[in-house]
């Protein structure tokens, strides 16, 4: 991950080349991509990996920019992410969902990552029961719970992006998550076309009971959100911890995220939400990938890209079942033959 340098946001006052292509800038620019890229009419990730990548090649090329620089911003999460989508899954990628799947274990902790994260917020709770929390402690809990949350929704509800995800309203004009009541007897929320890549409004999607995700809601909005300073000011699902009015930045959420998911023995990026979740449809059934590809916002053909190695996997067990199969009734025959 990049450690951004201060915010640049005037790229008017820049006059001359070698300032525009500057490591500040270049980071400045990345980072608004990054934060807008969800939306319609932007950058998608795969457009971003190309034009980044491009920039990197020629300024790397002509001394403008270090070798250890351009590394550093080729391992991106968010520029990966975008070369996985132009490319396919990245194979680390494949391996880990192959993995999840090829050990109950780890797919059992995965479906209940929400209720990992939120016992051991509680265990937290439990320890400083009686007394006042120390700041490390309210902390701890505060990420603990705000990710279990967010896993709450991708499980029991959709698996969104993370911008979606945490750029989810519970008050306001524009409020689009509602509690139980509500709207509804459920947790229940929708996107609009203005916040979907696709640029089609996402209809209210339930956040289904028998997977868990509203008594994790429960929680979090009783026991973790007002653990937040400016939780009863803001709009927001998930505040900032420090400034008033906005919402959790992703930086703070992804660091938060890969620590308890880790602590849970699943060490993933909540990007892998979205993997994770499709892999299981789909290796429940091929027929699921227009599902599959419904539940992630994303076309069939991009989810047949990247998700084929489990209908191949699938087509060579099916093939080898045909011929064991095909061999016992052969032998069977020779065998009556002979007698």
């Amino acid at each position: 991950m990049i450690n951004y340098p201060n915010p640049i946001t005037d790229l008017v006052s820049v006059n001359d080349i070698e300032a525009l292509f500057s490591i500040d800038h270049l980071c400045a620019s990345l980072r608004r991509t990054e934060e807008v890229e969800h939306l319609p009419g932007t950058l998608s990730q795969t457009s971003a990996y190309a034009y980044y990548n491009n920039i990197l090649v020629v300024l790397g090329r002509n001394g403008l920019l270090d070798d250890e620089t351009v590394e550093i911003f080729k391992s991106s999460e968010f520029l990966q992410q975008g070369k996985e989508l132009a490319k396919g899954m990245r194979p680390a990628t494949t391996r880990w969902c192959e993995n999840l799947i090829a050990d109950p274990t780890k797919e059992r902790r995965f479906r209940n990552l929400h209720r990992l994260m939120m016992r051991d917020a509680e265990k937290v709770l439990a320890h400083a029961k009686g007394r006042e929390m120390t700041r490390t402690e309210i902390e701890r809990v505060r990420a603990l719970g705000t990710c279990a949350a967010a896993s709450a929704i991708e499980w029991s509800g959709a698996p969104i992006r993370m911008a979606n995800c945490l750029g989810l309203r519970l008050h306001g004009s524009r409020q689009n998550f509602f509690t139980p009541g509500q709207k509804s007897s459920h947790y229940e929320f929708y996107l609009t076309k203005e916040e979907t890549k696709a640029g089609e409004e996402v209809a209210p999607i339930e956040l289904d009971a028998d997977l868990h995700g509203p008594e994790v809601l429960d929680w979090y909005l009783n026991e973790i959100r007002p653990l937040f300073p400016h939780a009863n000011d803001s709009i927001h699902l998930f505040p900032a911890v420090s400034d008033p009015g906005r919402q959790l930045s992703k930086t703070t959420f992804d660091a938060w995220f890969q620590r308890a998911s880790g602590e849970c023995g699943l060490h993933m990026t909540f990007h892998k939400w979205r993997h994770g979740y499709a892999t299981i449809l789909l290796d429940e059934s091929w027929a699921n990938l227009k599902v599959a590809a419904d539940m992630l916002g994303n076309t069939m053909t991009v989810c047949e890209r990247n998700y084929t190695w489990i209908n191949k996997k699938k087509l060579h067990k099916d093939g080898q079942r045909m011929m064991v199969e095909r061999s016992r009734k052969k032998d069977a025959e020779v065998m009556g033959v002979r007698v």
